[in-house]
């Protein structure tokens, strides 16, 4: 399955940005923005929720943003392509890690760390 990780808590200075930026870039489902966190989910009527967007209460941990999890994607051209389009900044890659599994790093508009990868087809 595509566009999918598995539970993650995101740390973000602006959870609304980045809960926008995530709807945009892979179609997620975003509740509506929180003071303190806000879920998401893959698809509308998924139960549980895959994840969630925290701002700490305005308190940050003090690794920050520092969040860092991997999207499986279908195409990562095609990714990077949305991420560019929608504010996100490309950090690193697309590099190849060894068996053909395309990988990058890039931060959403308000700084939030994220990777994606693109498995070869079998």
């Amino acid at each position: 399955m595509t566009n999918t990780i598995d539970y993650t808590e995101f740390w973000s200075n602006d959870p609304a940005v980045l809960g926008k930026f995530l709807q945009d870039v892979f179609g997620w489902y975003v509740d509506p923005p929180h003071t303190e966190y806000m879920h998401f989910r893959y698809q509308e009527a998924e139960k549980p929720t895959a994840g969630g967007i925290h701002n700490g209460g305005g308190k940050l941990p003090e690794h920050g943003t520092r969040t860092q999890v991997y999207i499986n994607v279908a195409n990562l051209d095609e990714t990077i392509e949305k991420v560019n389009t929608h504010g996100g900044k490309i950090i690193y890659g697309p590099y190849d890690i060894g068996d053909g599994t395309l990988i990058i790093n890039f931060t959403a508009p308000e700084g939030t760390p994220i990777g994606a990868w693109s498995h070869p087809e079998k």
